[in-house]
């Protein structure tokens, strides 16, 4: 019998692994081809590039897949009405009251046995005034609460209140699965994103396309039910919430500003496995997403000292999507920042003058 050390074979494993990266690095050239070809818009104007930006925006959800895809794949005003029928089932508790208004946890129905959980706060309300509004994301191991300022955190720096601070804003936090063991008594992480992305993936869906799906239906519910000013609506997000505030920006075109803190860059650098889907280098990777985004004015935030994602690779990419803004003549509607510090949404108050001010000019 003939028998070797474990180690005799290891230049044949380690050609596999050669070998294996070479084909990646080949089908990735490949994939930016396929790319460039596919994303094709109308620069003429930002009303043809709007228009002409609809079915990819189709192929982006459907990329994403259920159920975003059979609710967000053409532009809120083109769709049918009964797309859009708000739910009729919510749970509505009062938290308390503050000097900006008056704070509730909302459960909304968004499929059958499907809720939705986040905060709203709501200002003073008027009869026969309109409120701009703004979704606030928190990231990877946050909650709604802590995004909220209900308890202390190292780097959301108050987002929500400064937000509620700046004018009277109907604000909606939600929950994303992204808690973590610290919001448990056992330590336990429950939530665990990644492995519902790999079930909803099995039935031809992501955990993406259902919070997002989740963060439309609940606007739904509340622009219906307050006096929501429809041409006003932002949304914001740190870290994993900048994902989703891109994403959601991109999916669909009620959105007036979108303020993604801490998330764009190269999404072949930083592969994780529920930031990517079946052939989406192909179709969409973090450039033609953010120009999904426009003609919506878009802030982009990275930190220069970010201990998670390179400043470098978001700065080199963010010079295409201001090129796209530009060519429109809209270069003002684009903003990209690179504040001090690491991984948080910056303290400095002017990417959050940028944000406001779409929302209240």
């Amino acid at each position: 019998m003939y028998r070797e050390d474990k180690l005799a074979a290891l230049p044949y494993r380690r050609r596999i692994l050669a070998e294996t990266n070479a084909y990646i690095e080949r089908m990735r050239g490949e994939c930016d081809e396929r790319r460039r070809k596919f994303f094709v818009r109308d620069m003429s104007t930002p009303l043809d590039y709007m228009l002409s930006s609809a079915p990819l925006r189709e192929e982006f959800v459907k990329m994403l897949g259920r159920p975003l895809d059979g609710y967000a794949a053409q532009s809120y005003r083109q769709l049918d009405g009964n797309d859009r029928k708000p739910s009729e089932k919510y749970e509505l508790i009062k938290v308390g009251d503050d000097e900006f208004g008056s704070i509730y946890r909302l459960w909304v129905e968004v499929d059958a046995g499907l809720y939705s959980y986040g905060l709203l706060f709501l200002p003073n309300i008027v009869e026969g005034r309109e409120y701009p509004f703004v979704a606030a994301l928190h990231g990877g191991l946050g909650t709604c609460e802590i995004v909220s300022s209900f308890y202390d955190s190292a780097n959301y720096n108050d987002m929500v209140n400064r937000i509620r601070r700046r004018g009277e804003f109907i604000v909606y936090a939600p929950q994303l699965m992204l808690w973590g063991e610290n919001y448990n008594e056992e330590k336990s992480d429950d939530s665990n994103h990644l492995g519902f992305d790999i079930l909803l993936k099995q039935t031809g869906g992501s955990i993406a396309a259902l919070e997002i799906f989740k963060i439309l239906k609940t606007v739904d519910f509340i622009t219906a039910k307050y006096p929501v000013d429809a041409e006003r609506m932002g949304i914001v997000g740190l870290s994993y919430g900048g994902f989703y505030t891109l994403f959601t920006a991109a999916a669909d075109t009620r959105w007036r500003c979108a303020l993604s803190s801490c998330f764009f860059n190269d999404r072949y650098k930083y592969a994780w496995g529920d930031w990517v889907w079946f052939d989406s280098a192909s179709k969409f990777l973090d450039v033609e997403v953010a120009e999904l985004v426009c003609p919506c004015a878009l802030c982009i935030q990275v930190g220069e000292s970010d201990e998670l994602f390179d400043v470098k690779s978001a700065e080199r990419l963010a010079g295409e999507v201001r090129g796209c803004y530009e060519r429109l003549g809209i270069g003002e509607r684009f903003r990209f920042s690179v504040k001090p510090g690491g991984h948080q949404f910056s303290p400095d108050e002017d990417d959050i003058d940028f944000f406001v001010k779409r929302l209240t000019e």
